[in-house]
């Protein structure tokens, strides 16, 4: 793709000349000359400079939909072209929301760079909702990701299955109650929850507590709202979050109950006895952790590398 075409769809990406520029470490006045360029060419403008943040006009969605189609054929053709090196050359981009990006995917980078170092490994963080678009767009190979997706367009392979937790303060008098059937971070770490004889919590036991839980849009809010429903109440007192680490920490604090992942408190450094963890019951109390990638694309021998290691890599860490 031609230097003009990344200038101008980094202006659209970005609504905003001076933003593009900043981004492409050019001036905003050679970034608009470039854009000027392209329009008088074309004999039409491609962005409404009355809109802040810039829009595109009619003839710029035509513009911009045909860069997309290059961008799209020129990563298909590098993906295949680098299969001929046998994984000798490359690159591939990872992503994952914060969790997974922070304690997950960097042990299986490390080693998938260790044993292909001529393969470049990017890794990407943001939203999952964020990580599916750019994946659309073509600037993501693999997200590491829980919960669903759609499954006209994306595929996956699962990496584990993970288990939801109810996680209570230690110091929480309701404790006193269900001590005998509570797991700590050590019994976690030990698949103790997952034993035979281990015993739900009555979840309605604590419909009167704070809850911790993720905003609306997150997969955890709904597993969270469907396992209270299912236990018969609509939870009053609630604080909302973006990330699940820090409803672990700020449920660890004191400040509240929340729905943690088993995953999760084997990898997020918490403070020792600063909280109680139990099993419970339901449909939405266990879900798949897995690597997606579009169906559409050709999924390289990076890739496909990528994935099996994760696997070897998260069953040798979670044994």
């Amino acid at each position: 793709m031609d230097t003009s075409m990344t200038y101008i769809y980094e202006i659209y990406k970005e609504r905003s000349i001076s933003q593009a520029a900043k981004n492409l470490y050019i001036t905003q006045p050679a970034l608009s000359i470039s854009l000027k360029k392209v329009e008088n060419e074309i004999g039409l403008p491609l962005f409404d400079r009355n809109t802040i943040p810039l829009r595109l006009t009619e003839a710029g969605e035509l513009y911009i939909e045909a860069v997309r189609k290059i961008r799209d054929i020129e990563k298909e053709l590098q993906k295949q072209l680098n299969d001929l090196s046998e994984l000798e050359r490359g690159h591939i981009t990872v992503s994952g929301a914060n969790f997974f990006s922070s304690y997950i995917l960097p042990p299986i980078i490390h080693r998938f760079r260790t044993m292909y170092p001529g393969i470049d490994v990017k890794l990407i963080e943001s939203e999952s909702n964020e990580l599916y678009d750019m994946m659309l767009a073509n600037e993501i190979d693999l997200i590491l990701d829980a919960g669903t997706y759609d499954e006209t367009i994306f595929d996956s392979e699962l990496l584990c299955s993970e288990n939801l937790l109810f996680a209570v303060p230690y110091d929480d008098p309701k404790n006193d109650r269900f001590r005998d059937i509570a797991f700590t971070s050590d019994d976690i770490l030990e698949n103790r929850h997952l034993l035979p004889d281990a015993v739900s919590v009555p979840l309605d036991e604590f419909n009167d507590e704070k809850l911790v839980l993720l905003k609306k849009g997150h997969d955890m809010h709904d597993r969270g709202l469907a396992l209270c429903e299912q236990a018969g109440f609509e939870p009053k007192d609630v604080m909302y979050l973006n990330q699940l680490s820090t409803a672990a920490q700020i449920s660890a604090e004191g400040l509240g109950c929340t729905f943690l992942t088993d995953a999760l408190v084997k990898n997020l450094p918490l403070k020792k006895s600063s909280l109680l963890f139990y099993k419970i019951d339901g449909p939405a109390a266990s879900r798949s952790m897995y690597l997606a990638f579009q169906k559409k694309t050709h999924r390289s021998k990076a890739m496909s590398q990528f994935i099996d290691l994760a696997k070897a890599v998260y069953d040798s860490r979670n044994e």
